[in-house]
């Protein structure tokens, strides 16, 4: 699958536990990129909020080559992977690799207190 001349590449969003997944096809490479929440402030509980960070800290040394944790402004947590597929980007390529990101996305996430955003997200 690759983009006509001067088109932008092939994007998808789909949903995971209630969280927006974006994937876009980036020379041959897939790239997704997650909101996976908002941070709980510390009027919703400090033990709560301190617990997440925690558990954030944990989970950023088991993150995946490609995979990487980042804080907006606004406090809400992004998730950016990068996978290279094991065969050309056919559609076949594509929706296997969304399959595994987002089992390998779920066993990465347990544990951690986030819900997942309301509505749709605005990246």
């Amino acid at each position: 699958m690759q983009p006509a001349a001067g088109r932008p590449p092939p994007r998808f969003h789909f949903r995971w536990r209630g969280r927006p997944v974006h994937l876009r096809l980036a020379g041959g490479a897939l790239e997704f990129l997650v909101e996976l929440g908002g941070i709980p402030s510390s009027a919703e509980g400090r033990s709560r909020r301190q617990a997440v960070f925690a558990r954030l800290e944990r989970l950023s040394g088991e993150m995946p080559q490609g995979w990487d944790l980042r804080l907006d402004p606004t406090h809400r947590l992004w998730l950016q992977a990068s996978a290279a597929p094991v065969a050309p980007p056919g559609m076949l390529t594509v929706l296997t690799g969304m399959v595994q990101f987002a089992l390998q996305m779920d066993a990465r996430l347990e544990g951690l207190d986030i819900p997942a955003p309301l509505g749709e997200s605005v990246r």
